[in-house]
Parts: C-alpha cells; structure tokens; sequence
C-alpha cells in the first residue's frame, strides 16, 4: 500500500510532483512508475561513519600531543 507524505516529492524522471514513499525506503512516481529503494545508499553510508569518527578521533589526538 502506498502512503503519501504530507509535503510533495518532485519525480527525477518526469518532474512531476507525485512521488511517494512506500514501505520506509521505497519511492514510486504514480505518474510514469519510476522507483527507487534507498535501502543501499543507507546502509553504504552507516558503514562509513564510524570509519571517519576514529579517523577524525585519531587526528584530534596526533594534534593535541604535537
């Protein structure tokens, strides 16, 4: 079942405003069919946070005893 989120979501394909989000993660265009699941992009990016968190830990620590 879709859901329709109170502010519209402007399509990348057609333009249209009639995008909507279905099931967390999924967009459908209701205009031309155009989908997309961000579940990918989500999970790339919880993975790279803690890799720059020690980086950037790492590099306070090398500055302050410098």
């Amino acid at each position: 079942m879709l859901t329709e989120q109170s502010n519209t979501l402007e399509c990348p394909q057609c333009g249209k405003k009639v995008l909507v989000q279905e099931n967390g993660t999924k967009y459908t265009c209701l205009w031309c069919d155009f989908n997309r699941d961000l579940t990918p992009v989500l999970k790339t990016a919880d993975k790279t946070l803690p890799f720059f968190s020690v980086l950037a830990l790492m590099a306070f620590v090398l500055l302050f005893l410098l």
